[in-house]
């Protein structure tokens, strides 16, 4: 039997994997000798990058993908790859006009061994899209077991066929939709690349096949359910015929080996498998392994800036990859790294005794060679350029003896065959050393952004959406956790790259003290984590640019709220905040504010040390029609009451201004939205027309249907998210003074303006019965935010806050 329809096949590698591409398409053209190939290749078309004859070479760059720039920058070689394989299949229908009626697509480390006759009946049935489980009967006690394949996902994605039908593009459509911005090795996240998805496949369709088949996809995951045995000429495993062999990560040198991904595939483990293993590893060599392997990828124009979500990436490589050393190589690596060993020795003397001076140089002597290297190279890369040149390379030089040659004639052989700079580059992906990308930020907050629930979480969202537009690569790094995954994913989906995991990373602070020397950019938010993190920044990236976003001034809103309550302890209290406060805005490379009145309140303490910049950052909507006076009636306060300048204004409102309003107005309701009210908010619900709606996921229907907003606030600093979100909607504002505060808001104008609870109380009253003050303020508060609290506004004053402290990356030069 054969196909009877037009069928191709597809694979995705970077120019490093072009051998495993030739083999894997050589031992298809034996098996279907008139096949159309494709090979998607994720890289530049530079030197060499043929797969065979009449094999379709296709750049990843003419697959169409509007996000790859982002993904280049977010995802590892092999995320990006498994990524590709929705818009693979895709291409390929398209390139065709629609002539080829499914795809294969297959890893680059799979090994044809005989025609899949079972595949080509199914096919051949119509079925339209066929998958091969991990396992095909349970594994409780085997070498991988059902828990393990919990994780990664019941099917292999290593293979899977796609009918050019309809609903196989429909699934293609939706796969490729969540690849974008969700293919990360993330167990923590349940995510396991492109896998897991398609564990929902079922859910989805119908005309679908799981091939059982014991001969497709053997692999280290089921090898040990389907052990393979030679009978003549053919090759079984589990007594039926064998199809092909997925290797995934095998070793090809010095050892060849089925997979590196465990330790027990050695020749003496497989038995008469170890032949087909001998054979592939020396049809890798011959397709070019040593011209390949070295080959960095070419789309990239730095290493990635991210960390990998399950830790430092080195701890596996090592573990698998270091071997015993000679002695010669041991003392030819301690010799290569002398230099270092004196410096560090040299760095950290103090005043001790002998004994523990001789156990601190023996520690950083042998330690850097044999121990740590990762962390030697961490400091090593933080120290100045004379301490670099001088020991840089030699240290690069033993680890690549220690990881890859294990040998001196092995080491004077690869730098003949690949050159210094190659042996260079290979040292630094072994320590898992990444170089400070241009477009690489770090940005921090108190939390993952509610941005449905907190006026300054929406514009920490909207500045992580921005930064990216602008062609930043943006790491989000949380104060607090954990967090709701809705959240989390909100940030991915921007393009967002949250890798902190607290359990494996531990505190914010420990994370920039192990990854912070990887950013050139810092964008600091709240002050308590920026005066944390500011000195270990200085420390592991001392030329790094730091940005301090001050949402409002504290010290200011602290004094005020002491001055309010009459109390000495809390204007105590202030004062060691303002002495906080001033000194880290002395110790950035810029500040930025929200306001022209927090800037006028910084420039009188500290003048012009630091440069400031004002950006009015509230983000928010516009209503095109809001619905006119008479269908409204009523009141809303919005705040969130974690933050106590809107508890006070709440209670303040509700028994100096409130009772004074019912008096004339006894049926007028007060709403109050807001998330996190203590008790003494609460126990106001269903007392004299107020009601306490608390968090409310969708504001529209209570914005479209209120009268009048009011900000009755006594006490704080910077500008107002709910003058911003309601005047957005249409709605006058009643505020007080402190309210106004930096907003560019006239009494009479934009809004009523009164401090004390009668006058409030007046205004509110007259606002509600007036329907032609009620337009006038609608209207001139809904220009005041279109131009200067939207997001269009937000966003062209973010572009001028870059510029001004020299973070603004010009594209056309790639960098900033």
């Amino acid at each position: 039997m054969a196909f009877s329809k037009k069928i191709a096949t597809v694979t995705i590698v970077t120019r490093s994997y072009i051998p495993f591409a030739r083999v894997l398409l050589d031992s298809i053209r034996k098996n279907y000798p008139d096949m159309s190939l494709y090979v998607i290749l994720l890289d530049t078309l530079n030197g060499d990058c043929s797969c065979g004859d009449e094999v379709e070479v296709i750049p990843a760059v003419e697959l169409g993908i509007p996000e790859l720039d982002n993904m280049l920058e977010r995802y590892t070689n092999t995320e990006m790859c498994v990524a590709l394989k929705p818009f693979a299949v895709r291409e390929i229908f398209r390139r065709s006009h629609d002539e080829i009626e499914g795809v294969i697509y297959m890893d680059s480390d799979i090994y044809v061994v005989s025609p899949m006759e079972e595949l080509e009946e199914i096919v051949n049935d119509g079925v339209e899209i066929v998958l091969t489980p991990h396992l095909s009967r349970p594994s409780i006690d085997g070498r991988t077991s059902d828990l393990t394949m919990l994780k990664c996902g019941a099917y292999n994605m290593g293979f899977a066929y796609f009918a050019n039908t309809t609903s196989s593009r429909a699934i293609l459509d939706w796969w490729a939709h969540w690849l974008v911005h969700f293919c990360y090795e993330d167990f923590t996240a349940g995510l396991f690349g492109d896998q897991k998805w398609m564990d929902l496949l079922p859910c989805f369709l119908d005309n679908f096949k799981i091939l059982r088949h014991d001969g497709y996809n053997v692999a280290y995951w089921n090898i040990d359910q389907r052990p393979a045995t030679r009978r003549g000429a053919q090759w079984f495993a589990s007594d039926v015929p064998l199809r092909f062999l997925h290797f995934s990560c095998p070793a090809i040198e010095p050892e060849p080996m089925f997979s590196k991904n465990l330790d027990r595939y050695h020749a003496e483990d497989i038995g008469e498998l170890s032949l087909i293993v001998a054979d592939y590893a020396r049809r890798i060599v011959k397709a070019g392994l040593h011209e390949y392997s070295a080959l960095p990828c070419g789309l990239r124009r730095t290493c990635l800036t991210r960390i990998d979500p399950r830790g430092n990436r080195v701890i596996a490589l090592t573990s698998r990859d270091v071997r015993p050393m000679s002695k010669s190589v041991k003392v030819l690596c301690l010799m290569l790294l002398f230099p270092l060993a004196c410096v560090m020795q040299i760095k950290s003397m103090q005043p001790r005794r002998t004994l523990q001076k001789i156990k601190a140089f023996g520690k950083s002597f042998l330690g850097s060679a044999l121990f740590s290297p990762e962390d030697s190279y961490q400091w090593l890369q933080r120290q100045n350029a004379i301490i670099r040149f001088l020991t840089e390379k030699p240290f690069l030089l033993a680890v690549y003896l220690r990881r890859k040659a294990r040998s001196i004639p092995a080491l004077a052989g690869d730098i003949r065959k690949w050159g210094l700079s190659s042996i260079f580059a290979f040292g630094q992906e072994c320590l898992g050393t990444i170089p400070v990308s241009p477009r690489g930020i770090l940005v921090t907050d108190a939390r993952v952004p509610h941005h449905d629930m907190i006026a300054a979480d929406l514009t920490t969202f909207n500045l992580l959406k921005d930064l990216v537009s602008f062609g930043y690569t943006v790491t989000f790094l949380p104060w607090g956790a954990p967090w709701p995954d809705r959240y989390a994913n909100d940030l991915r989906r921007l393009g967002v790259i949250l890798d902190y995991v607290p359990e494996q990373h531990g505190s914010s602070a420990d994370y920039v003290k192990k990854f912070g020397h990887r950013f050139s950019k810092f964008y600091l938010q709240p002050m308590g984590l920026a005066s944390e993190l500011v000195p270990i920044i200085r420390s592991v990236s001392p030329k790094a640019k730091i940005i301090f976003h001050a949402a409002d001034i504290c010290f200011v809103r602290e004094q005020r709220e002491a001055e309010l309550a009459h109390d000495k302890k809390m204007l105590k209290a202030a004062a060691a905040t303002k002495k906080t406060e001033l000194d880290l805005i002395r110790k950035v490379d810029h500040l930025v504010v929200i306001s022209d009145r927090e800037k006028e309140f910084i420039t009188a303490e500290i003048g012009n040390s630091t440069p400031i910049s004002s950006f009015t950052c509230l983000y928010s909507k516009c209503v095109e029609r809001p619905q006119p006076f008479e269908n409204r009636t009523g009141v809303i306060f919005i705040g969130v009451f974690g933050h106590r300048p809107n508890v006070d204004a709440v209670l303040w409102f509700a028994k100096e201004v409130w009772p004074l309003v019912r008096e004339h107005a006894p049926d007028m309701l007060f709403h109050v939205v807001g998330n996190y009210a203590p008790p003494e908010i609460q126990e106001l619900h269903g007392k004299d027309g107020i009601i306490i709606e608390g968090f409310v996921e969708n504001l529209d229907p209570l914005l479209s249907s209120v009268r009048i907003a009011v900000a009755p606030l006594r006490y704080g600093a910077g500008i107002k998210g709910k003058i911003g979100t309601t005047m957005g909607a249409g709605i006058p504002n009643v505020c007080t003074s402190i309210a106004t505060e930096g907003m560019g808001i006239h009494a009479g104008e934009q809004a009523l303006v009164a401090d004390e609870p009668a006058d409030f109380a007046a205004a509110v009253l007259q606002l509600h019965a007036d329907p032609e003050l009620w337009k006038k303020l609608s209207q001139a508060g809904q220009d005041l935010v279109k131009n200067q609290f939207s997001v269009e506004a937000g966003t062209r004053q973010f572009e001028q806050v870059l510029r001004e402290a020299g973070l603004w990356i010009d594209k056309e030069a790639g960098d900033a």
